[in-house]
């Protein structure tokens, strides 16, 4: 009898949010985990806010790539909730906020089931520091709201 490791899995949509893909090291780890999807047998999809930047020739050699053609975040929710709507993917991975805060508030919108992961990968209270005071209340309360409505969190750290 096998292992269970050694069994094959059934096949998994994942979409995958980012903001665009100008290029970051979020974006890069992005492009690696979809990777490693695909060898495991899941389906993976890219859904941008805007389909643009120095990666995304190659994140469309590897798998399909979604426009949501959307230049603001505060548009996310509803064209994510659309996506969701239309594409039903098993698991949403979001990474960098504030997508990472709109995304699960979007998969609420949608009315559908799927798995959201989000993952910061830098320290946000270092990161956005020097953006003064309401900056820093609207960054924790929206964590505080949207991370809540996540299935899982993942800090990226040494």
């Amino acid at each position: 009898m096998p292992m269970l490791s050694e069994q094959a899995s059934p096949e998994k949509r994942i979409a995958i949010v980012l903001p665009d893909f100008r290029g970051g090291g979020a974006e890069r780890v992005c492009l690696i985990l979809a990777q490693e999807f695909i060898r495991a047998g899941h389906a993976v999809e890219f859904v941008l806010m805007r389909a643009e930047g120095e990666l995304l020739e190659e994140a469309r050699s590897l798998c399909s790539v979604a426009d949501l053609g959307i230049a603001r975040a505060r548009h996310l929710p509803m064209a994510l909730a659309g996506y969701l709507r239309r594409n039903s993917p098993d698991m949403l991975l979001v990474a960098m906020w504030p997508l990472t805060v709109l995304a699960p508030f979007a998969r609420w919108l949608s009315a559908r089931r799927c798995v959201v992961l989000i993952s910061e990968h830098n320290p946000l209270s270092i990161q956005y520091r020097d953006w003064g005071r309401l900056h820093r209340i609207a960054l924790r309360v929206s964590m505080a709201l949207g991370y809540r409505l996540a299935d899982a969190r993942v800090g990226v750290s040494k």
